[in-house]
Order: C-alpha cells, then structure tokens, then sequence
C-alpha cells in the first residue's frame, strides 16, 4: 500500500539455487553475470574491476598453494536485519 516499506534482500537473490548452483560455496571459477548486486549501468563497469582486484588478492595471498580449505562453520553474527553476512570464516592451509 502506499507509504509501506519495503526491504530488499539483496543477498537472497544471489542465493537463489534456481539460478546459482551451490550458491552458498565459494568459488572463484563461478560464472556470475545474473548477479545481482552488480546490475544496472554501474554495476557492469564496476564489476569486472571488483572481481579482478578480488581474484588477484586471492591468488597473491594463496600463492600458488592450494585454496585453503575451510576449518570449520561460517560465524554469522553481523548485527544486521537485511544481511547474513559472514563475520569470521576460519580456514586452514591446504597441505
């Protein structure tokens, strides 16, 4: 009606298994073009940057060793009505 609010979940849709196989594993081989945050105008001259500086600090902080592996659950605990955020996820080296 008018005058409600709305919240949108931004985060729910780039969840969404219909469109995301596995969308809560992290991978760096994904193929996201449908992704939501990054729509619109904006989001596609900003997006190839984005990704490209996350890959590059990925690759510089593993390099060239194994991706680690996780050491246990995601800790949720952002205090935040619109986002499940990760707080900490712990991971460990890849022999």
């Amino acid at each position: 009606a008018a005058g409600d609010q709305v919240v949108v979940l931004v985060e729910g849709a780039n969840h969404d298994p219909a469109t995301t196989p596995d969308p809560r594993a992290f991978s760096l081989e994904r193929d996201d073009r449908a992704h939501v945050t990054f729509d619109g105008l904006p989001g596609r001259l900003v997006a190839p940057v984005v990704r490209a500086l996350a890959t590059e600090a990925v690759r510089a902080l593993i390099g060239g060793r194994p991706a680690p592996e996780p050491a246990g659950e995601p800790v949720r605990h952002m205090r935040s009505p619109v986002t499940g955020a990760v707080a900490r996820y712990p991971l460990v080296a890849a022999a």
